[in-house]
């Protein structure tokens, strides 16, 4: 769109003079790829919350993370399509059209999600293009450091979404030379309730007067330990006593731990040792657990990566189907591959 021609209502201008010239054409599309990507783990972290599920809940952040990963899978795949589209042709820089291509997605994925469960005919087929997109997808995640699990919100009385590397303790705090090694796991991994790596602010020891960014979280917490030891079965040998291991923790969700398990435990009244437990172990979780959603992590390129595979080297026409003849052949080859091995 030339400037200075008249624009529609509802219309907007993707328009940024000569620079779109100079650049790539598949650049507009990773990028949107990867911002699709992370909405949708955003999304499903927010939603995740709402429903009370978080790192500390059994199998469910797993499935759930799963499915997740193939529905972004497949929403990237058609926001580097849709991004491809208004990159080529002006005329559909507006809105109407943006709606349009929008409504006839959902309408794709619902028919294909009819045609997995059956359909009117009761006749099992599988879309799939949408299932290699979906393979694709989960194997760029796993690749690229992702753990279906680590998408909900991190408990802070359990492993948090951002859990990587720990050292062994004990019950005590953190002497130097397990301070240095928190600091420096912080530093590379941050912390594993948040993801933050703390670049701007830092606290100070009370007791040696140094700054630190991280604080050694014992996994367990050591008042839930306190009562998993409680058990009669560890108190009769039957189970070992607990293990602890450091975690590194921000001073921030540290503060928020102690807070939280400082309340749950005056509210623990007549429990039983493995009730007072559990319900330490949960206090973190649910609702009270963490949002990272909006914390980039690697595996975020996978939405970059699927809409380089279906954008790079390829014309419109094929663009425009999700490029399926590209899938299809990747598949053979790797098939080929497969049957020389055995």
């Amino acid at each position: 769109m030339r400037d200075g021609d008249n624009k529609d209502k509802g219309s907007f201008d993707f328009s940024f003079g000569n620079l779109c010239t100079h650049i790539p054409d598949a650049i507009f599309p990773v990028f949107g790829g990867c911002v699709a990507f992370g909405t949708i783990l955003a999304a499903s972290t927010a939603a995740q919350k709402v429903i009370g599920v978080s790192t500390a809940t059994n199998i469910v952040p797993s499935l759930l993370g799963f499915a997740t990963v193939c529905a972004a899978s497949l929403v990237s795949e058609q926001t580097a399509i849709l991004t491809h589209e208004l990159k080529r042709d002006p005329r559909k820089r507006n809105l109407g059209y943006i709606k349009h291509k929008l409504s006839k997605t959902s309408t794709v994925i619902i028919e294909s999600t009819s045609q997995l469960r059956g359909g009117k005919n009761h006749q099992f087929k599988l879309p799939m293009h949408e299932v290699r997109v979906c393979l694709l997808g989960l194997l760029a995640f796993k690749s690229l450091g992702g753990r279906f699990w680590a998408i909900s919100p991190s408990s802070f009385t359990h492993l948090g979404s951002f859990a990587r590397w720990s050292i062994p303790c004990t019950e005590n705090y953190a002497n130097p030379k397990q301070r240095f090694m928190i600091e420096k796991m912080g530093r590379k991994w941050g912390c594993h309730t948040c993801g933050s790596h703390m670049f701007f602010s830092s606290a100070k020891s009370a007791a040696t007067g140094k700054t630190f960014r991280f604080a050694g979280d014992h996994m367990p917490p050591k008042s839930v330990a306190k009562h998993m030891n409680d058990t009669w079965l560890r108190r009769v040998g039957l189970l070992p006593k607990v293990k602890f291991r450091f975690y590194p923790q921000c001073v921030s969700c540290s503060n928020v731990q102690g807070s939280i398990l400082s309340k749950a435990g005056s509210n623990l009244g007549g429990l039983s040792s493995k009730l007072r437990a559990s319900s330490m172990k949960e206090a973190g979780g649910g609702r009270a657990a963490c949002f990272h959603g909006f914390r980039p992590r690697i595996n975020h390129l996978t939405g970059g990566l699927l809409a380089a595979t279906t954008t790079l080297g390829a014309r419109d026409e094929e663009i425009a189907n999700g490029n399926p003849k590209r899938l299809e052949r990747w598949q053979t080859q790797i098939e080929n591959v497969i049957r020389r091995f055995q």
